[in-house]
């Protein structure tokens, strides 16, 4: 007489089957939770007024042969050209002359809530980059 024969999934077999589901699931969960947490949040937006320690890039007048202005922008920003070391009230780009690694001064003119002010800046040290960068 011939043994009877076994059925292919013993409780065992289920058993282990769930188990590994499950962990798998469990790994997974923790991977997706632990991109999440150390994903780099959106950068802050850029103040439009100049202040230590901001970068900013160049704006052009639009004029022929105008001012050159500059536009406050996230130091990640591929257009940022230059690091504010001070920004001093009045037109005189003089004003700069005394400030520690000021290489270009520029005068911001006055608007409705700041008044005019000179901008002392640093180049920053970078080539010109890409968007996607």
């Amino acid at each position: 007489m011939a043994a009877p024969q076994r059925s292919t999934w013993t409780v065992y077999r289920a058993t282990v089957l769930m188990a590994l589901g499950l962990a798998a699931c469990a790994l997974l969960t923790s991977a997706v939770e632990y991109a999440g947490a150390h994903h780099d949040p959106a950068p802050p937006a850029a103040s439009t007024v100049p202040a230590t320690g901001a970068c900013a890039a160049p704006h052009y007048s639009g004029q022929p042969l105008g001012p050159e202005t500059l536009r406050m922008v996230n130091c990640r920003d591929h257009a940022a050209r230059y690091e504010v070391l001070r920004v001093v009230t009045g037109a005189d780009p003089a004003h700069c002359l005394g400030v520690p690694g000021a290489e270009l001064a520029f005068a911001q003119p006055a608007t409705q809530h700041h008044p005019t002010t000179v901008v002392c800046v640093t180049l920053l040290d970078v080539q010109s980059r890409g968007p996607q960068e």
